[in-house]
């Protein structure tokens, strides 16, 4: 509900989202194991301090002003992050390691702020290559389709992954940061996007 608050939950076996809202509320330090997808909202919300690990989708961002501070999505086997029509959303802090697909992908995006770690993607968590390597926007650590236009990025990108120390995965991520198509064969374009890749 409206001005609600989710804060020290542990979710495992979701068969949709783990954390589901569609009105204002806070999110934090919140743990989501082993479901669909971690955290998805329709609405301008405080999402803070959550680790979400072994999902489909990590979080999911869709037409909402959101303010997301030091997230850690691992082990995520489609994407860590999805901002569909999100506008005006501040990612501070959030990382993502072992995802099957990008890090992250902006579709319909604008004027967001978003200062991201990227580790492995590309793979899935257990090591194995993904099946759709073939597609760059797949295996990208930042992933721009549509008309995804006036954004703040700044990604660290981290070979050897940022939640272990050791020899870097050569497996991914092969690309650091994609422009096209991702959902379908229409023409996409992403434009005027300040973008800052470091490390890795």
């Amino acid at each position: 509900g409206y001005g609600s608050i989710a804060k020290d939950n542990v979710v495992v076996g979701a068969s949709e989202a783990g954390i589901d809202s569609d009105a204002f509320c806070q999110i934090r330090d919140n743990q989501v194991w082993d479901s669909q997808i971690g955290i998805r909202t329709k609405s301008d919300m405080q999402v803070s301090g959550n680790r979400v690990q072994h999902c489909e989708f990590g979080i999911q961002i869709n037409g909402a002003e959101c303010n997301v501070v030091n997230e850690r999505y691992d082990s995520i086997s489609e994407m860590g992050y999805l901002l569909n029509q999100a506008h005006g959303s501040n990612l501070v802090n959030v990382q993502v390691d072992y995802c099957g697909g990008p890090g992250m992908l902006l579709n319909n995006t604008s004027n967001c702020h978003i200062s991201t770690q990227i580790g492995r993607t590309g793979i899935y968590y257990a090591g194995t290559e993904a099946d759709n390597l073939d597609s760059p926007t797949f295996a990208a650590g930042i992933a721009l389709t549509g008309s995804s236009s006036y954004n703040r990025i700044d990604v660290t990108q981290d070979y050897a992954g940022i939640f272990d120390s050791g020899t870097p995965d050569v497996r991914a991520p092969r690309y650091k940061v994609v422009t096209g198509q991702y959902y379908d064969e229409a023409d996409t374009h992403a434009y005027h996007n300040d973008i800052t890749l470091s490390g890795g």
